[in-house]
Protein backbone atom coordinates (compact mmCIF):
# COMPACT_ATOMS: atom_id res chain seq x y z
CA UNK A 1 0.00 0.00 0.00
CA UNK A 2 1.25 3.57 0.43
CA UNK A 3 5.02 3.47 0.71
CA UNK A 4 5.26 -0.16 -0.37
CA UNK A 5 4.03 0.09 -3.95
CA UNK A 6 6.49 2.86 -4.86
CA UNK A 7 9.57 0.67 -4.35
CA UNK A 8 8.13 -2.87 -4.39
CA UNK A 9 9.01 -3.66 -8.02
CA UNK A 10 12.61 -2.54 -7.61
CA UNK A 11 13.47 -4.86 -4.73
CA UNK A 12 14.21 -8.59 -4.88
CA UNK A 13 12.41 -11.07 -2.64
CA UNK A 14 14.56 -12.78 -0.02
CA UNK A 15 18.07 -12.42 1.32
CA UNK A 16 20.16 -9.55 0.00
CA UNK A 17 23.38 -9.29 2.02
CA UNK A 18 22.28 -8.87 5.63
CA UNK A 19 18.83 -7.73 4.60
CA UNK A 20 15.77 -9.91 4.20
CA UNK A 21 13.21 -8.34 1.89
CA UNK A 22 9.73 -9.75 2.43
CA UNK A 23 7.43 -8.87 -0.45
CA UNK A 24 3.82 -9.93 -0.53
CA UNK A 25 0.39 -8.63 -1.40
CA UNK A 26 -3.20 -8.80 -0.32
CA UNK A 27 -6.50 -7.87 -1.92
CA UNK A 28 -5.90 -4.15 -1.46
CA UNK A 29 -2.28 -3.92 -2.60
CA UNK A 30 1.37 -4.72 -2.19
CA UNK A 31 3.04 -5.24 1.16
CA UNK A 32 6.71 -4.84 2.00
CA UNK A 33 8.80 -5.52 5.06
CA UNK A 34 12.57 -5.33 5.33
CA UNK A 35 14.55 -6.95 8.11
CA UNK A 36 18.20 -6.68 9.17
CA UNK A 37 19.57 -10.16 9.82
CA UNK A 38 22.11 -11.05 12.48
CA UNK A 39 25.61 -11.80 11.21
CA UNK A 40 25.91 -15.22 9.63
CA UNK A 41 25.45 -17.11 6.40
CA UNK A 42 21.91 -16.75 5.14
CA UNK A 43 20.48 -18.42 2.08
CA UNK A 44 16.91 -19.66 1.87
CA UNK A 45 15.27 -18.73 5.14
CA UNK A 46 11.88 -18.22 6.64
CA UNK A 47 12.13 -14.82 8.28
CA UNK A 48 9.60 -15.84 10.91
CA UNK A 49 12.05 -18.39 12.33
CA UNK A 50 14.86 -15.85 12.82
CA UNK A 51 14.34 -14.53 16.33
CA UNK A 52 17.15 -11.96 16.24
CA UNK A 53 16.15 -10.26 12.97
CA UNK A 54 14.92 -6.68 13.31
CA UNK A 55 12.19 -5.25 11.11
CA UNK A 56 13.47 -1.91 9.83
CA UNK A 57 10.88 -1.14 7.12
CA UNK A 58 7.23 -1.94 7.54
CA UNK A 59 3.84 -0.65 8.58
CA UNK A 60 4.09 2.79 10.18
CA UNK A 61 0.39 3.59 10.41
CA UNK A 62 -3.10 2.99 9.17
CA UNK A 63 -5.20 -0.13 9.46
CA UNK A 64 -3.27 -3.24 8.34
CA UNK A 65 -4.92 -4.77 5.29
CA UNK A 66 -6.90 -1.63 4.55
CA UNK A 67 -5.09 1.67 4.80
CA UNK A 68 -1.62 0.77 6.01
CA UNK A 69 1.30 3.06 5.29
CA UNK A 70 4.86 1.83 5.01
CA UNK A 71 8.11 3.49 5.94
CA UNK A 72 11.32 3.17 7.91
CA UNK A 73 10.86 1.90 11.44
CA UNK A 74 14.59 2.24 12.14
CA UNK A 75 17.12 4.22 10.11
CA UNK A 76 20.75 3.31 9.66
CA UNK A 77 23.25 2.28 6.97
CA UNK A 78 20.72 -0.22 5.56
CA UNK A 79 18.69 2.72 4.21
CA UNK A 80 21.55 3.58 1.82
CA UNK A 81 21.90 -0.11 0.89
CA UNK A 82 18.20 -0.31 0.01
CA UNK A 83 18.43 2.94 -1.99
CA UNK A 84 21.41 1.48 -3.90
CA UNK A 85 19.51 -1.75 -4.62
CA UNK A 86 16.54 0.26 -5.89
CA UNK A 87 18.76 2.50 -8.04
CA UNK A 88 20.65 -0.48 -9.51
CA UNK A 89 17.41 -2.32 -10.31
CA UNK A 90 15.81 0.76 -11.86
CA UNK A 91 18.85 1.11 -14.14
CA UNK A 92 18.81 -2.61 -14.98
CA UNK A 93 15.09 -2.53 -15.77
CA UNK A 94 15.58 0.57 -17.93
CA UNK A 95 18.37 -1.16 -19.90
CA UNK A 96 16.25 -4.30 -20.32
CA UNK A 97 13.26 -2.27 -21.51
CA UNK A 98 15.44 -0.39 -24.00
CA UNK A 99 16.79 -3.70 -25.32
CA UNK A 100 13.34 -5.31 -25.62
CA UNK A 101 11.94 -2.19 -27.29
CA UNK A 102 14.82 -2.25 -29.78
CA UNK A 103 14.25 -5.93 -30.54
CA UNK A 104 10.49 -5.34 -30.92
CA UNK A 105 11.09 -2.44 -33.33
CA UNK A 106 13.52 -4.55 -35.38
CA UNK A 107 10.97 -7.38 -35.58
CA UNK A 108 8.22 -4.95 -36.50
CA UNK A 109 10.42 -3.43 -39.22
CA UNK A 110 11.31 -6.87 -40.60
CA UNK A 111 7.64 -7.87 -40.62
CA UNK A 112 6.65 -4.68 -42.44
CA UNK A 113 9.40 -5.29 -45.01
CA UNK A 114 8.20 -8.88 -45.48
CA UNK A 115 4.61 -7.75 -45.97
CA UNK A 116 5.57 -4.92 -48.33
CA UNK A 117 7.74 -7.26 -50.40
CA UNK A 118 4.99 -9.84 -50.65
CA UNK A 119 2.36 -7.24 -51.58
CA UNK A 120 4.61 -5.47 -54.07
CA UNK A 121 5.10 -8.77 -55.94
CA UNK A 122 1.36 -9.15 -56.52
Amino acid sequence: MKGAKEIYDYLPQGVCGRLFIDKSYHARGKTLRIYVLPKGDWEDIDIHTIKDAVEVYGITGGLPGWTEKYGWLHKGPWVDDVKRIIKDNKERIKRENEYYNKVAKEREKAEKERINKLLSDY
